[in-house]
């Protein structure tokens, strides 16, 4: 339901289609460049194979319960494959068995990931409640193993003002992206969560205050 109203308000401020494929088509110029200089380096979307999946499940078989940073991290990766590819059931089992095998140990930086990974999968799963849950122990977390200025703060910040969007509960949502998007320029990050939470950022902008604002 709250994914249904999200888009009915963003199509509303949609670009209207183009009426031939050349209006989208960028161009590029072959001008000499000095020999070694990169100009555009493109990496290609390679899909993850099964036998990757495979690969990673027999080592996390392996490290289960042995070592426990490495369950939780192989189980991390493992849970964000397979968000990827929009299998959300797998990926919030995986978290759960990540987490299980933290309880072993003392947390750390991986405990907040599988929150992350956990929260997007509670999301895909209109979870919004639990994916609520999940974000605030990612952030006590990360304020805990990371600092207060980490970017690990900064994506569980972003990720609650995601959430708030998607409950379409707009002044807490802006209230949580807009102080924490000026310090994309000075903190790296996830550039996926930077991404969406610019784009609805601009959306509440364009709803609250109109066009001009959501184009600053």
């Amino acid at each position: 339901m709250s994914m249904g109203r999200r888009f009915e308000r963003e199509a509303q401020d949609m670009t209207d289609m183009p009426e031939s494929e050349e209006a989208i088509f960028a161009k590029l110029t072959c001008k000499p460049q000095p020999p070694g200089k990169v100009v555009l380096d493109v990496a290609l979307d390679i899909p993850v194979t099964q036998c990757q999946f495979d690969a990673l499940e027999a080592d996390l078989q392996r490290y289960i319960y042995k070592d426990s940073l490495m369950s939780a991290s192989i189980s991390s990766i493992l849970a964000f494959m397979y968000i990827d590819v929009a299998r959300y059931a797998e990926a919030e089992s995986l978290c759960r068995l990540g987490l299980h095998a933290q309880e072993v140990a003392n947390s750390n930086k991986a405990t907040v990931f599988l929150r992350w990974h956990q929260a997007s999968a509670a999301i895909a799963l209109n979870s919004i409640d639990k994916a609520v849950l999940c974000i605030e122990d990612a952030q006590r977390q990360a304020r805990i193993e990371c600092g207060s200025d980490s970017y690990e703060v900064l994506i569980s910040q972003l990720m609650r003002g995601v959430l708030h969007y998607e409950n379409n509960e707009l002044d807490e949502a802006w209230s949580l992206l807009w102080p924490a998007l000026q310090q994309v320029g000075v903190i790296n990050g996830w550039v996926r969560v930077y991404a969406e939470s610019f784009t609805i950022a601009a959306t509440i902008a364009s709803v609250q205050q109109g066009l001009e604002a959501a184009d600053e």
